[in-house]
């Protein structure tokens, strides 16, 4: 049965070709409908950034320093052309060029410029590495709200007095990508050759509740050593019942507070766009959650308090009798469309 093995933590073993990288930048779509997807992608809370005519993309950014972390891109039929990973230094792009599947280090075409290397993994999903873009000015935060008035012995001192909570409605302004991942065909070998190749750490494993000693889910960390990054920055999950094709699963991008979030989930309500789970919070990562499927049945998340680890916190894994099990509070999944692999999107290396 497929397990994960995180008891030998092979993150800690001896790999002098292993590709640190310090953080996700983009993932990049193709769409047949691009301005449907368009429409979408900014009532979802990006910003336009750049167009290209040949091929014809449309770039986007957040408010963070990063020039761009969504790719769309004009094609015949749903495609995945993989997201992406920033190197530690051009020695580890250099060692993502000589991985197996990898191909050239080339030129990148994207805003911010830089170099960036496509890896084919195991399932034929490509992996991208890039280094040396330029960064761009950091954005200020949106307009979020005052202090909260939790309970005080007196009203004299509760901290928002005098002023009041009216964010303007609107879509939630995207800060960066928080984390994207593959459905996995055999989640013990995509696992293994992700943490042996990356500086990928597997932070929590999530036993499936369908099948007896199996995993559905495995969460990395980028392993950054005692500084902490998020407590997953790529994921591999294995199929649900009816799925059968390897592919992405979803894109996470963070909000900036759970009112922000509201703001967005209920300007996507209103825009009549079709939701996939959420709101509620997870158990492994504890953020608050908010799926929804674009045009093309590609599924994406706003998320917001998400946890953050370093290598003092202990693998685990955890199993449960119902996927409800698997977060704190929250509604039922919409499992229709491509996220249960009625439409097998293509992968584009």
């Amino acid at each position: 049965m497929p397990r994960v093995d995180f008891e030998s933590k092979p993150w800690e073993l001896p790999n002098l070709d292993r590709v640190y990288v310090v953080r996700p930048t983009w993932v990049h779509y193709g769409h047949p409908d691009l301005e449907a997807s368009h429409a979408f992608l900014i009532d979802f809370g990006f910003q336009e950034c750049h167009r290209t005519a040949n091929p014809e993309r449309i770039f986007y950014k957040g408010y963070n320093d990063q020039p761009v972390l969504y790719v769309a891109e004009k094609t015949d039929v749903p495609q995945f052309f993989g997201g992406s990973l920033e190197a530690k230094s051009l020695e580890d792009l250099e060692r993502a060029a000589k991985l197996p599947g990898a191909g050239r280090i080339r030129d990148s075409d994207f805003p911010g410029g830089g170099k960036v290397v496509t890896v084919i993994d195991p399932d034929n999903v490509p992996i991208n590495v890039v280094f040396g873009y330029e960064t761009v000015e950091r954005g200020d935060p949106p307009q979020s709200v005052n202090s909260y008035n939790f309970p005080q012995e007196s009203d004299d001192t509760k901290p928002r007095r005098g002023a009041f909570q009216r964010v303007p409605p609107g879509p939630a302004p995207v800060y960066k990508l928080g984390h994207f991942g593959h459905k996995a065909s055999n989640i013990a070998i995509l696992s293994a050759w992700y943490m042996k190749h990356f500086n990928l750490r597997s932070v929590d494993v999530q036993g499936n509740p369908f099948v007896k000693d199996e995993d559905m889910a495995v969460f990395y960390n980028i392993d950054l050593g005692n500084h902490f990054s998020d407590h997953h920055s790529f994921f591999h999950f294995a199929f649900f019942p009816g799925q059968k094709f390897p592919g992405p699963h979803h894109a996470s991008f963070e909000v900036h507070d759970f009112d922000i979030q509201q703001q967005g989930h209920y300007h996507l309500l209103r825009n009549k766009y079709t939701q996939m789970w959420g709101l509620g919070r997870h158990l492994l990562g504890s953020q608050i959650f908010d799926y929804w499927y674009d045009p093309h049945g590609f599924t994406i998340e706003h998320y917001s308090d998400g946890d953050v680890v370093n290598e003092d916190n202990i693998p685990e894994r955890h199993t449960v009798e119902r996927m409800e099990e698997f977060t704190i509070w929250g509604g039922p999944l919409n499992l229709k469309g491509a996220f249960e692999g009625d439409a097998r999107p293509k992968i584009a290396a």
